[in-house]
């Protein structure tokens, strides 16, 4: 009976995770697709235990021959206009409106509440611009905690 329990509770991890590669499309992909392409049950399950087992981060970054996902390529957007702009949006953020800082807003899913996003960036200026500490990476992470932390942001953006 334990040992059934056990194989089980390896088991049904696997079939959920197989579950959320169904629902976006993937599952066409990823070095489980190399060992086997086969449409058959043996080779399905030889699939999902190659890829539950190798970095799904190589999936859904796009290095494991699988489509980017749309998740990722708009954070790629948001750290890569962080990067470009980051002298601009520290002046912007300082004293409370621009045109980065609402474009900033834009892309993190604040575009119906960009003047809260920007005067709750000029409060928490202090926190978000810390020296050499102050990095595109790590201000775009501090900029999303904000945005979680607000009351008004956090139920009127759409954090992606």
């Amino acid at each position: 009976m334990t040992k059934m329990l056990k194989m089980i509770a390896f088991i049904f991890p696997l079939l959920i995770i197989n579950l959320g590669h169904t629902r976006d499309k993937s599952s066409g992909c990823g070095l489980g697709w190399k060992v086997s392409k086969r449409m058959s049950i043996t080779s399905s399950s030889v699939r999902l235990s190659t890829n539950s087992f190798t970095t799904p981060y190589g999936m859904t970054s796009g290095t494991s021959g699988c489509k980017r996902h749309s998740i990722v390529q708009k954070e790629s957007k948001q750290i890569h206009f962080v990067e470009e702009n980051l002298d601009q949006l520290e002046l912007e953020m300082s004293i409370g409106k621009g045109q980065f800082v609402e474009q900033l807003a834009s892309l993190l899913g604040c575009e119906n509440k960009v003047g809260a996003f920007t005067k709750t960036m000029q409060k928490s200026y202090s926190e978000l611009f810390q020296g050499s500490k102050t990095n595109p990476s790590y201000l775009l992470n501090s900029v999303k905690s904000k945005v979680m932390d607000s009351l008004e942001l956090s139920k009127g953006c759409h954090i992606i």
